[in-house]
């Protein structure tokens, strides 16, 4: 086990040296998770955890993208950057939060994931492709504006390979309507350490966090946190903090027209938080924030990303899709 954490020490730096430096065997449920919500079912896990989340909007025609778009929330505590550090038979859990709002005259069409996307053995227990009645049912009684919470728990041995992999993880919905489907998928990433493995795969080459929105019609609207963004010492900031952010298309994406990025906003509340950054099209860049105006403590940085069509020829696909990523970042000042 310790052969891969003693690498990653010496290729990624701090993220890894803190693991590195740690005993062979963390003790199990002995990391509470950053940020998890009040009524979060699991807030220890044995490996360090962060609350990330990542949700798709839609607003059709002329709807401002915010509180009274459709949404679709996904949020888990998730190894960001860290290693998974399985039970005796290689399984770990995660506890989702599946949050809807404005979603009515929808069908949940499945619930699917996996913490090594597009590996060489696909799904093998790393993964799950839930279109069960029962889940969809759970899903659906979050409508029109509620959650619920789905727990998966997953075999890290159905895992091609070692190394950094990416976790996905997507609720897809379909309009009882017009039939467009709907979604959203996280692009985060974590390591896989399995002892019967001698092949190391890196899926990226670094631990970056995405959120992506897909709306049939416009494909991927992407929000990202480009910096190294790690479970093991999220970001603790003061002064002046400059991430380094990217909204803009994704895969087939449609042109993003508008970004935002926002501090600790209340979009169903009727709040948009502190705007640090708006304006056309897409942006790839360093935000820049003045943390000594906020308090210190734990706060949420949220990129949207926003891709507009206004269409006289196709009406159930003129508006608005949204990728919005969610990240918890701590004040230090």
């Amino acid at each position: 086990m310790r052969r891969f954490f003693i690498a990653a020490a010496v290729v990624f730096g701090l993220c890894f040296a803190v693991i590195a430096a740690g005993p062979a065997q963390a003790e199990l449920d002995s990391y509470e998770c950053l940020g998890a919500p009040d009524d979060y079912p699991n807030r220890v896990y044995p490996e360090p955890r962060i609350f990330l989340e990542s949700q798709d909007w839609w607003s059709p025609g002329r709807t401002a993208p915010g509180g009274a778009s459709t949404h679709i929330h996904v949020g888990l505590c998730f190894p960001q950057g860290a290693a998974w550090n399985p039970d005796a038979d290689g399984k770990v859990r995660l506890d989702f939060r599946i949050m809807l709002h404005n979603v009515s005259n929808y069908r949940v069409s499945r619930f699917r994931g996996g913490i090594a996307c597009c590996d060489s053995i696909p799904g093998g227990g790393a993964g799950f492709d839930d279109t069960s009645a029962e889940t969809k049912a759970l899903i659906a009684s979050a409508m029109p504006n509620g959650h619920v919470y789905v727990t998966k728990i997953l075999d890290v041995h159905g895992a091609g390979s070692d190394g950094r992999k990416e976790a996905r993880f997507t609720v897809a919905l379909t309009n009882a309507r017009n039939k467009r489907r709907s979604f959203q998928s996280a692009g985060w990433q974590s390591y896989v350490d399995n002892p019967d493995s001698v092949v190391v795969a890196d899926y990226r080459s670094h631990d970056f966090v995405t959120a992506r929105g897909w709306y049939e019609g416009f494909g991927y609207t992407n929000a990202a946190y480009h910096d190294l963004y790690c479970s093991v010492s999220p970001p603790t900031v003061s002064g002046v903090w400059r991430p380094n952010v990217k909204m803009a298309p994704g895969a087939g994406g449609a042109p993003v027209t508008s970004h935002r990025a926002h501090v600790d906003p209340d979009f169903h509340a009727g709040s948009a938080g502190w705007i640090v950054r708006q304006g056309r099209g897409s942006f790839e860049g360093r935000l820049s924030i003045d943390t000594t105006q906020l308090a210190n403590g734990v706060h949420k940085l949220v990129l949207v990303a926003n891709a507009r069509k206004l269409s006289r020829r196709d009406r159930v696909a003129n508006g608005t899709s949204s990728g919005v990523q969610v990240i918890p970042f701590v004040v230090s000042n």
